[in-house]
């Protein structure tokens, strides 16, 4: 038996025996999910941050590692996400509790970037217990913002079409309304002696 830091007993690996123990396969489970995932305990601490919430914060390495930074994050008060610049928001989506689909909001990056992300809050086993996922849609707003200014360019450039080719037929008019009057002129006119 072995007594982990959270106060929990779980059985030891018998000496030899490099089988992982649930809690080391469960964190590698989730640093390889590329969406960043905070999981809060019904106190609302932090149970686990995966990597990419890690990135997202800023609390890993330059070279991705962690250098102590799970032990920095897990066990905290998930609260900490409240006193991060541009956060505030997604703490408060958290302490709304679950959401039936995924809310809305801006955050910063660790290089102090914008990002939108959806936040969704599912309850846990145990009562108050949270799973959050952060899905970041700033590639898609920026995609849908490309598009709606093209489609603004484009129907500025078909207004302009439809007023040149109004103009066009204006002056096609004008012309048509002169060639008329000249072979009108020209039929009128007296033939000239040669």
């Amino acid at each position: 038996m072995q007594l982990r830091s959270d106060g929990a007993i779980t059985e030891a690996p018998a000496d030899g025996d490099d089988r992982e123990l649930p809690d080391d396969r469960l964190r590698r489970v989730l640093d390889a999910i590329p969406v960043p995932v905070l999981v809060l305990d019904g106190r609302g601490r932090t149970v686990a941050a995966n990597t990419a919430l890690r990135d997202l914060l800023g609390l890993t390495g330059r070279d991705g590692t962690t250098d102590g930074t799970v032990a920095v994050v897990e066990g905290r008060p998930g609260r900490f996400l409240a006193r991060t610049p541009g956060w505030q928001r997604v703490w408060r989506i958290i302490e709304e509790g679950p959401t039936e689909r995924p809310r809305l909001t801006a955050v910063e990056d660790a290089r102090g970037d914008r990002r939108h992300v959806e936040v969704t809050v599912a309850a846990g086993p145990d009562d108050g217990e949270r799973t959050v996922t952060l899905h970041d849609v700033t590639p898609v707003r920026t995609l849908r913002q490309q598009v709606s200014t093209q489609v603004k360019v484009l129907s500025s450039a078909r207004g302009q079409l439809r007023a040149a080719r109004d103009e066009m037929r204006q002056a096609e008019a004008q012309f048509a309304e002169l060639v008329a009057e000249l072979e009108a002129a020209t039929e009128a006119s007296p033939p000239h002696p040669a």
